[in-house]
């Protein structure tokens, strides 16, 4: 997901110039997305843990967050724009600490930091900070700013994918060492 949620930066220049953009509306993009996932980082994640629905709360969170994109790409609006990365921003919140709970569920104890490590690393540095740049450029460049957005949502659908495929919903096993 942070491909997708990296988009921006790297396409920005590329959409201010289009849809006429000023630096204020550029930041408030950036700022709007942030917003919403802080928001939603809290929100989500106490749902999930409540319902104990992970696997279920994780794919619909990475299916909007990547239709945010696909709406990110038809924007002809700031308005449009935005509203797409505000809900960007309330999808994606809650998908880091859901996979995190999901990954010490799921791991032992002796794998646990390296499992982090490489969902978290291998993920966002990777393919977020690395891969996105160079590709989303290249397309922008080739293309359009509008199929660098609709090729950042691939990663995320085939995520969701993946997610549907191999995850499997955990028993929900008593914290050792928690009072009732």
């Amino acid at each position: 997901v942070f491909f997708d949620r990296n988009a921006m930066a790297f396409l920005g220049p590329f959409v201010a110039r289009d849809l006429q953009l000023n630096s204020t509306q550029v930041g408030m993009l950036g700022s709007a997305l942030s917003f919403t996932w802080a928001l939603s980082g809290l929100l989500v994640s106490a749902l999930s843990d409540a319902t104990g629905k992970r696997k279920a709360i994780l794919v619909t969170a990475i299916v909007f967050f990547s239709l945010s994109s696909m709406l990110s790409a038809v924007a002809a609006t700031f308005s449009v724009l935005l509203i797409s990365r505000l809900i960007m921003g309330f999808s994606e919140g809650g998908i880091l600490p859901i996979c995190q709970s999901l990954l010490v569920a799921e791991s032992t104890e002796k794998r646990r930091g390296f499992n982090m490590g490489v969902m978290q690393n291998v993920g966002s540095n990777f393919f977020g900070s690395f891969l996105a740049p160079i590709v989303l450029v290249a397309i922008a460049q080739a293309f359009s700013w509008r199929a660098g957005f609709y090729v950042a949502a691939a990663p995320g659908l085939l995520c969701a994918l993946l997610v549907i495929l191999l995850i499997r919903e955990p028993k929900v096993a008593p914290v050792v060492g928690a009072t009732p």
